[in-house]
């Protein structure tokens, strides 16, 4: 079970004037669940860090926050799905 993937989901949203980024993730081979909210800037650099460190191969994206998400798809090979 060496090569279970990392899954993680991805909830960005503006609270007042500022990124709101809440990242979720569940890594099987370690048994973890995590959990974060955070603020990010327009180039989203605590999220890209968040995804190195995690090295998710699966990011979960709800389908209102779609257009917002298009920016992730920028910075990350990894496959998405909403």
């Amino acid at each position: 079970m060496a090569d279970v993937p990392v899954v993680m989901a991805v909830f960005l949203q503006y609270v007042e004037g500022s990124r709101s980024v809440g990242v979720a993730y569940c890594d099987a081979t370690g048994r973890k669940l995590g959990a974060c909210q955070f603020t990010d800037d327009e180039h989203f650099c605590n999220l890209e860090t968040v995804l190195v460190q995690l090295g998710a191969k699966e990011c979960v994206l709800p389908k209102v926050g779609a257009p917002a998400a298009n920016c992730l798809l920028e910075i990350s090979p990894i496959s998405c799905t909403s």
